[in-house]
């Protein structure tokens, strides 16, 4: 385009540039005003009138076909977000449904700058029928909001601007986007990864409620692995999904992936914060707890050079680039003396665990703490020849299990304990 001779606009181009564009940025700006806490959703409310009477105004327009299916597109967005928004789901899904149809009217060489409208509509729409159990639904949606983003992507390629659609508070020249109206379209490609990261967390979150686990921890791990990449996560709830996801892997004897997960999780978490690193502590402990007790299991049945067990504790499926910690090499135990290297790895993890985790403050974590610090000693009893360490061992343990028995009040605990003995006797 000529920037000293622009091509003048048609009258629909007209429309959709002033009045259309005029009535959308309004109805964004209203709903993004926060409301009085006692009527959260009003600004909302005055924002889908907008919106509401807007999309009248097209059915009864004259717009070129392309130019309608656009400008519906839009308004049926907007107002369906509106509505889950504020929680009114079935009006959500029936507008954005009907947003997904007018776009899917687009031709092919249209359709592609509206790319980031489908993303948000898949996500959404997946979500809807996720979260009312419809997982075999809600997953083929979110599958397609999968395939979209290398499509995205290659739009991109084509046209590398990434654009804004509202004018509000846009300076050009002061951010590396450029304004484009509505009914333009284009690739806006923070929003795009921002998106594409939300759909593997929501397949993740449907895997999961679906009890599909090895799925769930794939697209968990993808979505970990995109966050920690992009630099765009939340520390503490990366790094409570990374001990949950070591979790899982854990139960699955790939201890090498496990530990890789947490060894890179505490890189990445300052020593400021305390109680962060003490619960990365307390589940390396735990995590080596059960890699020690896997290896006893192996030591005594005489399988200490079964491959496939090799295979399993060293399987490789999460790498995260430019992390701080190495992916492990694990071996079976040949000797009593792997295990007792294993056991005071344990242990060594437990304590700084219990630097923080102290009795007075932390009585949950502090007792379970101490019991697989119990747990630790006798599977290191059950290889241990010498009888008169056998008793030193367990006479550690009755030193562990004394202590919090000794220091907690029985009473701040007797309905708990209550509970207990009524589900034994049950």
């Amino acid at each position: 385009m000529d920037s000293e001779n622009p091509t003048p606009l048609s009258k629909h181009e007209l429309y959709l540039a002033t009045t259309f564009q005029s009535k959308l940025e309004e109805a964004e700006y209203l709903s993004n005003l926060p409301s009085d806490e006692s009527h959260p959703y009003d600004n909302k409310y005055e924002a889908r009138k907008i919106l509401e009477k807007l999309l009248v105004s097209l059915e009864h327009s004259s717009l070129e076909k392309d130019y309608q299916n656009i400008a519906k597109g839009i308004v049926n967005f907007f107002i369906g977000m509106n509505f889950y928004d504020t929680e009114e789901n079935h009006m959500a899904e029936k507008h954005l449904s009907s947003s997904l149809e007018s776009f899917s009217e687009l031709p092919r060489d249209k359709i592609c700058f509206f790319f980031n409208y489908l993303q948000e509509l898949y996500n959404t729409l997946g979500t809807l029928f996720a979260n009312r159990d419809d997982f075999q639904e809600g997953l083929a949606i979110f599958a397609k909001a999968e395939d979209l983003y290398p499509l995205m992507k290659k739009v991109y390629e084509k046209h590398p601007i990434s654009v804004v659609h509202n004018f509000r508070g846009f300076t050009p020249g002061e951010t590396k986007e450029t304004f484009r109206s509505y009914y333009q379209g284009g690739i806006n490609i923070h929003k795009c990864e921002k998106n594409y990261t939300l759909t593997l967390f929501y397949m993740a979150q449907a895997y999961t409620k679906a009890n599909l686990k090895f799925k769930a921890a794939q697209y968990c791990g993808a979505t970990l692995k995109r966050q920690f990449e992009l630099k765009d996560y939340e520390m503490k709830d990366w790094c409570v999904n990374c001990i949950s996801l070591a979790e899982f892997y854990n139960s699955n004897m790939e201890f090498a992936q496990a530990q890789y997960l947490l060894m890179g999780g505490l890189s990445i978490v300052p020593e400021k914060k305390r109680k962060l690193c003490a619960t990365f502590y307390m589940a390396l402990g735990h995590h080596l707890l059960e890699l020690l007790q896997f290896s006893v299991e192996k030591y005594l049945s005489g399988k200490t050079d079964d491959i496939s067990s090799l295979n399993t504790l060293n399987k490789k499926t999460i790498v995260f680039e430019n992390m701080n910690s190495k992916f492990p090499e694990l071996k079976l135990p040949q000797s009593i003396e792997d295990l007792n290297s294993l056991f005071r790895q344990c242990n060594t993890q437990y304590k700084k665990a219990l630097k923080y985790f102290e009795l007075d403050g932390y009585v949950t974590e502090y007792v379970q703490i101490v019991r697989d610090l119990s747990k630790a000693y006798r599977y290191l009893s059950m290889v241990e020849k010498d009888q008169e360490r056998v008793l030193a061992i367990l006479d550690r343990r009755r030193e562990l299990l004394e202590y919090p028995a000794t220091e907690i009040n029985p009473k701040a605990f007797e309905n708990y304990w209550q509970v207990r003995v009524y589900l034994r006797i049950s």
